[in-house]
């Protein structure tokens, strides 16, 4: 069995790249599922202010 997971490092525009944090995702998920991973494990930090493309 293959490990279908990806490790991403997420950098906010704007922030220091010592800011990046990881995020693991299924490589058969979409773009629109990174998205809400990003904006469920960084709610807090982004409130009101976060903005996916």
């Amino acid at each position: 069995m293959t490990d279908n997971r990806l490790s991403l490092f997420c950098l906010v525009h704007g922030e220091a790249t010592s800011n990046a944090f990881p995020v693991e995702i299924e490589s058969t998920k979409t773009i629109g599922d990174l998205k809400e991973l990003i904006k469920t494990k960084k709610t807090n930090d982004f409130q009101g202010r976060l903005l996916l493309f």
